[in-house]
């Protein structure tokens, strides 16, 4: 099952990266970009990053942001309009799937710390 994710994670990054190549943003940017606008300021560290800069769009990011959005919307459309069950049967499934790695990833840092590894 984890080879599956990994081969399809691969696969979804490259179609995003295809659809949005001209769209002026790489895919993990326009998600930041994203985040910041759709969730306002924040800092890196409550996006999981460690550092406490804070940071916000500024004009020109949220023009980068919305050009994007035109882009990514289509590609999602396609592969959600692609997928032989419901969209949100696929979220419920990867929901269970990130909450059983979280869950994985506690005890195995856990254990690692116990050990002084």
């Amino acid at each position: 099952m984890l080879f599956d994710l990994f081969v399809t994670a691969q696969r979804v990054r490259r179609v995003l990266a295809d659809g949005m190549a001209e769209s002026g943003l790489r895919p993990d940017e326009y998600a930041i970009y994203s985040l910041l606008f759709e969730a306002g300021p924040m800092t890196a560290t409550e996006m999981s990053d460690g550092r406490a800069l804070q940071l916000r769009l500024n004009r020109a990011g949220l023009a980068a942001q919305r050009r994007a959005r035109d882009h990514w919307n289509v590609v999602r459309k396609r592969i959600e309009n692609a997928l032989p069950i419901p969209v949100n049967q696929v979220r419920s499934a990867l929901q269970a799937l990130d909450d059983a790695a979280v869950s994985a990833g506690s005890r195995d840092g856990a254990a690692s710390r116990r050990a002084g590894r």
